[in-house]
């Protein structure tokens, strides 16, 4: 995969999502997405996979490159120092506290937690949770190695945050 491309990425079997983006890294542990928002029509946030969940993907076409409306790659070029970055827990450790991370777990339910870390160790994180209408609701530990992917600075995210009580 060439880096800097748009692309889709199709998760299934595992889940039945696509993703839209730049490939902005790609390793054997992490594979980073510069998230492309198909309904406004520019990018918004970044995605953290694990290399293996990314079977298939396919390149943008000319005609669907010149969709975007909003080129705002720019805006999110300096947040991640991508020399630096070779796994889960190196792009954790590189964020603010201040930032909310989506998480997205093996568990059975298919759901997701949103949280500021509060504490971080190369095998676990800890999260203050927060809930959809912007409470804060406790803390909880996760397991690196349980966590398939994250996503952080999106609008959601970001809406959250403004949410805030």
């Amino acid at each position: 995969m060439k880096l800097h491309q748009l692309i889709d990425i199709d998760l299934y079997p595992n889940k039945d999502l696509i993703y839209s983006g730049v490939c902005l890294k790609k390793n054997a542990q992490i594979f980073v997405l510069l998230n492309y928002k198909v309904k406004k029509r520019c990018f918004d946030g970044f995605t953290v996979f694990r290399s293996d969940e990314i079977t298939k993907y396919r390149y943008w076409t000319d005609r669907e490159i010149a969709r975007i409306k909003k080129d705002n790659r720019q805006d999110f070029q300096s947040i991640l120092p991508l020399e630096r970055i070779k796994t889960f827990y190196s792009v954790l450790n590189s964020l603010s506290r201040d930032n909310l991370i989506s998480f997205f777990t093996n568990n059975k339910n298919d759901t997701y937690q949103v949280g500021k870390i509060i504490g971080l160790t190369r095998n676990n994180l800890t999260l203050r949770l927060i809930d959809q209408e912007g409470n804060w609701i406790g803390t909880r530990k996760i397991k690196l190695v349980h966590i398939n992917y994250f996503s952080f600075l999106t609008d959601y995210e970001k809406g959250l945050i403004s949410n805030l009580t």
